[in-house]
């Protein structure tokens, strides 16, 4: 109630949280070439985050050390359950100590609109296990920053107007990044498990904008020659309960399997097993119209003139449409 925010000077500057994947991927390219002066930020980074983050050369990078309670995990070792760390909002206040620290002036992150879409509706209540990703979290975070932490700071997604499958398109214009990234959650090492939603939704939301044979380089196997992955295509395409991951929406999936299937048509090739139970069994895979609405689409977002113009830009440069 009586907090006062720190109202020291902050240099122009942003500070973009990166964690290996392709969003902060895909941000790091666009706002690397758009000459705009920024440093990443890093928690226990992995392989994967420096070395994207080593496209970044005006600024050092802020690294970070976590280091997990010992009595934590002498708990987790007698047995009690793990507790959820709401991940991304746990960033968000740490970029804002670091606001301080450095004298940057804003937070950014790569969260994309694919968050605002939830799990399940429990009690009247939706469930969204991407909540702090989400552009309600964005902005009551935003308000709350600047109010009680740093006077004139800021914290918005660099992505936020873009669904998953519109980010797969625009990454694959930089294929400096495409042996870096890493967005398994299950793989200790920079390796993809090919056996999580996680992992089928990124290869889904790539497939129709990147050849099969770099994907299969990227993911060790063709995803879509499995069996297993139909089980967790059925979650992701909502005839299930959809995963509690960080996946893209129903609508998506069904958008991307539209333009899978479109591609390994138009080779003349059989469709793999994946994409032919797709066509036979989920219901709109056959709409052509539902991919055009979604990569054509532009959400709500917080962000400042001069970062929706690199944003812009980079849509205004690539066709809206296969």
């Amino acid at each position: 109630k009586h907090s006062m925010p720190y109202r020291g000077t902050l240099s122009n500057r942003g500070l973009l949280t990166i964690g290996g994947g392709r969003d902060s991927a895909l941000a790091v390219g666009l706002l690397r070439d758009s000459g705009r002066s920024f440093a990443c930020m890093m928690l226990n980074p992995s392989s994967a985050a420096r070395k994207i983050a080593a496209h970044v050369t005006q600024n050092d990078p802020v690294i970070i050390r976590r280091a997990i309670c010992p009595e934590l995990l002498d708990l987790n070792r007698r047995g009690f359950l793990n507790g959820h760390t709401p991940f991304s909002a746990y960033l968000a206040f740490l970029g804002a100590v670091c606001l301080v620290l450095y004298g940057y002036s804003n937070v950014i992150v790569a969260n994309e609109r694919s968050s605002d879409e939830g799990n399940v509706r429990y009690r009247g209540a939706e469930i969204n296990h991407q909540y702090s990703k989400s552009l309600r979290f964005e902005t009551r975070f935003d308000e709350y920053l600047e109010k009680y932490l740093v006077n004139g700071a800021r914290y918005f997604s660099f992505v936020r107007p873009l669904y998953e499958l519109q980010i797969g398109k625009l990454f694959a214009k930089f294929p400096e990044f495409l042996e870096t990234f890493k967005s398994c959650n299950r793989t200790r090492s920079d390796s993809w498990c090919g056996e999580c939603p996680k992992c089928v939704s990124v290869f889904l939301t790539m497939y129709a904008f990147v050849s099969r044979e770099e994907l299969t380089k990227i993911f060790g196997r063709d995803l879509f020659h499995r069996d297993e992955t139909i089980p967790i295509l059925r979650g992701l395409a909502g005839l299930e309960l959809k995963p509690f991951e960080c996946v893209a929406t129903v609508g998506e999936v069904i958008a991307a399997l539209a333009l899978s299937i479109t591609k390994v048509k138009a080779t003349g090739e059989a469709l793999p097993p994946v994409l032919d139970y797709a066509e036979k069994h989920i219901p709109g895979v056959g709409d052509s119209g539902t991919a055009s609405t979604i990569l054509s689409a532009y959400g709500p977002h917080r962000l400042p003139q001069e970062f929706e113009s690199v944003l812009t830009k980079a849509l205004n440069d690539s066709p809206r449409s296969l």
